[in-house]
């Protein structure tokens, strides 16, 4: 601006600080501003547009420059770690990668683009700014099942993209870049990929919504839990005062409910009992939790166990947790009681196991996995994946379980803990924050020995060295056998799994849905495709021809499984199969499953 015209140069600065304050006047209200009528924003941008010969200093422009390329750069991010809706967030990542281009280009040759700079585009590159951070927030919801429950209900994800799409181009057709893409050329794939990301999240859903014990609750609704369990465990991981009376006061059973199978065997921490009350008896599983001598350390740890297995009994993928017992001064942990033992166990005493057997074992563990999402567990190991009486694996031993996003702690190197730890973790040690790529590399050392039925590396001995060596040092994973039976998609998810590169593992979300398409059934006279939908339920298990115990014949009752048996039993009177679903409780009930002999007395009780 020339110096000898001072009026020039009021007026021009009088502008400047009418379109500032414009700005800011908008900000302070942007959701109203940004939906207000056509006339409003007409009129706003009219504003800017009358001082676009006014040429200011590229210093004011750079801030905004450096702001899209780190919001593009956390996009990326975002993008990459994407669960879900990894097209939308593909589709956002372009629009903004292409501001991104452009205000870099603008960045190296503003003496070739000194017009650009002006009070008019000022303005509106700080709208793109504000219409990317929109953005961000948007893809990082979505991109993760915690952040989806709003879109989900309302079942608006295709409407806030199309929103978001149509204020982003509105905005960069304001700024006229030089550096153009026509976005109208692949419009068409673009609503492919709303419509494909969309439908796949329905039907991810709809199978991992399967694994639910609470036939009224949906999968947002356990959302929202482990979301609130993960602040609730951050806060008390930070806790470090609360005395044993904080840690139990409203979590004890009575004691005299329990009656224990069996002598009891010396230095033996978890022992079987047997639960009367309300005229039901069943099995369950006592484990020591805490006694005299426990510091503030066991304390804080038998609080981390209680809070996450109180919100994730939901899942029947996940041990079945009952609640607290006390006898004097030792504490107990009820769970369901695991009749084969845990996973290492079944296949030594019933292997070889067959291929269906060794699928569906692996697809219980990963929906438990889908439903821990933002709490890893930090201890996936065979030992810790216990199978009940109808041969369900479920995960057990929250003992380690931390949210991820709190501060990793030192964990013990024990033999078998290092069997299934990732490289990073064992170059860095408690350096390295543990992570769900750490979970996925500990999943697929576990499908391998479900593969084979083998202990990892057990060649190399107890050398803890020589496993650390193996692993990071020489790169190398133990290898499937020849002429393996399990698919070849299997095969290739566990080595992907344990690839030595974290990035390159797949998503927990990824691994749940190639598991399910493996086991789904092929389609057959007695269940017609038209209502397949394969169900990890009591009557599947226990249908395997691999010489286990035979289960009932499911003809008997239409095939139910106790939980649709239950949903049966919750329709209006005359509409349900009644007496199917009496038959199904009643079976069930004699091979010891505690919701159907619960519904079989309720029947009972009711003369139903």
């Amino acid at each position: 601006m020339s110096a000898d015209h001072p009026a020039d140069g009021a007026q021009a600065s009088s502008r400047r600080t009418r379109i500032a304050n414009a700005f800011n006047t908008m900000f302070d209200h942007s959701g109203e501003v940004l939906e207000s009528s056509l006339n409003n924003t007409t009129a706003i941008v009219g504003a800017a547009e009358t001082a676009v010969n006014v040429v200011i200093p590229f210093a004011s422009f750079l801030p905004l420059i450096t702001e899209v390329t780190k919001v593009f750069n956390e996009i990326i991010e975002i993008y990459q770690t994407a669960e879900h809706n990894k097209k939308i967030c593909g589709i956002m990542l372009d629009r903004v990668q292409v501001a991104d281009t452009a205000v870099r280009n603008l960045k190296n040759r503003r003496e070739d683009n000194i017009k650009f700079f002006s009070d008019g585009n000022l303005f509106n590159l700080q709208k793109l700014v504000h219409v990317i951070g929109k953005i961000r927030k948007f893809v990082e919801e979505i991109s993760q099942l915690k952040g989806l429950k709003k879109y989900i209900q309302a079942k608006s994800i295709e409407k806030h993209v199309k929103d978001l799409i149509n204020e982003f181009d509105s905005t960069i057709r304001l700024l006229q870049f030089s550096l153009m893409v026509d976005f109208n050329v692949r419009a068409d794939k673009d609503i492919q990929d709303i419509k494909s990301d969309i439908e796949d999240l329905d039907q991810y859903l709809n199978n991992i919504g399967s694994g639910l014990t609470d036939i009224n609750k949906n999968v947002s609704e356990i959302v929202v839990q482990i979301s609130t369990l993960n602040a609730t465990v951050n806060q008390m991981a930070q806790s470090n005062s609360t005395d044993k009376s904080d840690v139990f006061q409203s979590e004890l059973l009575e004691f005299n409910e329990f009656e224990e199978e069996g002598d009891p065997i010396e230095g033996q921490n978890v022992r079987k009992y047997k639960r009367s009350k309300a005229g039901l008896n069943y099995y369950v599983a006592l484990k020591l939790a805490a006694d005299k001598d426990s510091g503030i350390d066991d304390k804080n740890s038998i609080k981390n166990q209680v809070t996450i297995l109180k919100k994730l009994q939901e899942c029947e993928c996940i041990l079945q947790y009952f609640g607290l017992t006390a006898d004097g001064d030792k504490f107990y942990l009820v769970t369901e009681w695991a009749d084969y033992g845990n996973l290492r166990e079944f296949y030594k005493t019933y292997g070889p196991l067959k291929v269906k057997r060794k699928l569906r074992f692996a697809l219980d563990i990963a929906r438990g996995l889908n439903f821990l999402r933002s709490i890893v567990h930090r201890d996936i190991r065979a030992e810790n994946i216990l199978i009940t009486i109808h041969k369900a694996a479920k995960i057990a031993n929250f003992k380690a379980s931390r949210s991820v996003t709190d501060s990793t702690r030192n964990q013990k190197a024990t033999l078998e803990a290092i069997r299934y730890c990732a490289p990073e973790k064992l170059l860095n040690g408690e350096k390295y924050k543990y992570d769900t790529k750490c979970e996925v590399y500990s999943f697929g050392i576990l499908l391998w020995e479900i593969a084979e039925e083998t202990t990892p590396y057990v060649k190399l001995g107890a050398d803890i060295i020589a496993i650390q060596e193996y692993v990071c040092i020489k790169q190398c994973r133990e290898s499937f056998s020849f002429g393996s039976p399990l698919p070849k998609e299997y095969i290739e998810l566990a080595i992907q799994a344990v690839h030595y590169d974290h990035n390159f593992r797949p998503q927990f979300s990824k691994i749940f849905t190639i598991l399910q398409d493996l086991c789904k059934p092929p389609p057959s006279p007695r269940m017609p495709p038209v209502t397949i939908s394969f169900d990890v339920s009591e009557c599947d298990r226990l249908s395997d021809d691999e010489g286990e115990t035979i289960g009932p014949n499911s003809a008997d009752f239409d095939f139910l499984t106790v939980d649709e048996a239950a949903k049966q039993h919750k329709l209006p009177k005359g509409q349900g199969k009644c007496e199917s679903a009496y038959k199904c409780f009643e079976a069930y009930a004699e091979l010891g499953d505690i919701k159907a002999k619960y519904m079989k007395g309720y029947y009972i009780q009711q003369k139903l």
